[in-house]
């Protein structure tokens, strides 16, 4: 399995197994982002380096979360509590 890591102030990020995982760590948020092309193959960690290459590794981090799975924690309580 291939390993890929990159670390500022800002961020920090590691590629593995076709995901690609942020941490914003001011805030503590994880971020998780797969990209797929329409052949299904995964470009996610070719896709990052190119816009590390253009715009640096704070602005391909930004760019990422924006794209990363939402998560949401299930409700504990209220009038949709099972």
């Amino acid at each position: 399995m291939s390993r890929d890591g990159w670390l500022s102030d800002r961020y920090s990020a590691e590629y593995t197994g076709g995901f690609l995982f942020i941490t914003d760590r001011s805030s503590g948020a994880d971020h998780i982002v797969r990209i797929i092309n329409g052949r299904g193959q995964c470009v996610t960690r070719g896709q990052f380096r190119s816009s590390i290459k253009s715009h640096g590794f704070d602005r391909a981090c930004e760019t990422f979360c924006r794209l990363s799975a939402k998560f949401e924690t299930p409700s504990t309580g209220g009038k949709n509590a099972h």
